[in-house]
């Protein structure tokens, strides 16, 4: 390949850009995004679910009672 030097500039007749293998780097992203998501739910259910557990644990007895009558 022969460079042609225009006022100290290479002028290259090759594409620019990336190549064709860099998708395929992003898959690994996209599967890791979603085990994120699922994670961040997980933790979001666990936490309304110690919520309810405490709110059940110190109301329940009133809440039962209030229902028997």
């Amino acid at each position: 390949m022969q460079f042609i030097y225009h006022k100290g500039e290479k002028i290259m007749n090759e594409p620019v850009g990336t190549p064709a293998e860099y998708p395929s780097l992003e898959t690994p992203k996209k599967k890791s995004n979603v085990w994120v998501i699922v994670a961040v739910v997980l933790v979001l259910l666990c936490c309304c679910c110690a919520i309810l557990g405490f709110l059940g644990w110190q109301y329940g007895d009133q809440v039962l009672q209030q229902i028997s009558y």
